[in-house]
């Protein structure tokens, strides 16, 4: 997912329409692939959270 999208406004603004919510947050979570070396090891994969986009609706 690109975090500079020009639709990500425009699909928030269309979200809070069909729902009845007071904000909306987008967001992309990135998470390493789990290899053999991590699962022998017991290493935890790491995980990004990246907040794309929060809006309020109106």
């Amino acid at each position: 997912m690109s975090t500079s999208s020009n639709y990500l406004p425009g699909y928030a603004d269309w979200v809070c329409t069909q729902a009845d919510v007071e904000a909306i947050r987008l967001s992309h979570l990135k998470r390493r692939k789990r290899t053999v070396k991590t699962a022998q090891s017991g290493e935890a994969r790491t995980e990004k959270l990246t907040v794309v986009l929060e809006q309020d609706c109106p």
